[in-house]
């Protein structure tokens, strides 16, 4: 079943809401209808937000598409008791691209996202067919609290993503959230890139002070058929407070690989 949501008609007014049972979990979903697109994208959220964080993303990538972004079991509107891994969260992605009988999407994810839409490409390479990631976070010279939260001050968001935040997370809550990451910190996505078999773009904001450069070009490089797409000027949350550089990336990216 589909219903509008007015919670995000100020930020997509296309987008309307699903849910699907997957593996006895209800996914919740934001959906940018495209009746004449050809292709499929799929967002995934950052770390303790959800859906709604890729809107704008979503609204400009639906010109040429139809977009998905699901809410991540235990965040935004999946509810969930359990906490969940990385290759869990992947594992549960690919299902539900295969339950909504998507047309081999190319899967987007911002920070950490990233993790999740690596995994899962790796482990269910018939589940996409291009693979984006923007703003991987967990650099593999800074896989410890304390060196990621020595970074986070430096990061500047706009006051709607702050208050989008401070919601999203008061809904997940602090444990999932510290779980969550303690999991992805963990996860080598140097090592999953690698394996991949499908075309990867990494792309990296030059105002994003939680990862270098030198960061994201080994990333790329990594892969069998990667590249780096550097975004002068945009910052760590690319879906939200830098959509408009990041969905060029993208469909330059889809362009060359069949197209959005």
């Amino acid at each position: 079943m589909k219903v509008r949501l007015e919670t995000d008609t100020a930020e997509s007014p296309s987008a309307v809401s699903a849910h699907a049972r997957i593996r006895s979990i209800w996914i919740h979903s934001l959906h940018w209808p495209a009746p004449n697109a050809r292709a499929d994208v799929v967002l995934v959220h950052g770390l303790g937000v959800a859906s709604r964080m890729c809107a704008p993303l979503g609204r400009l990538l639906s010109e040429r598409s139809r977009v998905w972004a699901p809410d991540l079991p235990g965040f935004g509107m999946s509810p969930h008791t359990g906490v969940l891994g990385v290759e869990e969260h992947a594992d549960l992605l690919a299902a539900w691209v295969e339950a909504n009988r998507l047309r081999s999407p190319t899967i987007v994810g911002t920070s950490f996202g990233c993790q999740v839409v690596a995994a899962a490409a790796e482990r269910h390479p018939d589940a996409c067919r291009a693979v984006v990631l923007g703003a991987p976070i967990v650099q593999a010279d800074r896989r410890t609290w304390r060196q990621q939260l020595a970074r986070w001050p430096r990061e500047r968001q706009s006051m709607q993503l702050q208050r989008l935040i401070v919601e999203d997370f008061a809904r997940a809550g602090l444990p999932r959230v510290i779980r969550t990451f303690s999991a992805a910190l963990h996860d080598r996505i140097e090592d999953r890139v690698a394996r991949l078999s499908q075309p990867l773009l990494v792309c990296w904001g030059t105002r994003d002070p939680l990862m270098t450069r030198a960061w994201v070009a080994e990333l790329a490089g990594r892969a069998r058929d990667g590249r780096l797409a550097v975004l002068p000027g945009a910052r760590h949350a690319l879906s939200h407070d830098s959509p408009l550089p990041f969905a060029r990336a993208i469909t330059h990216f889809a362009d060359q690989n069949g197209g959005l």
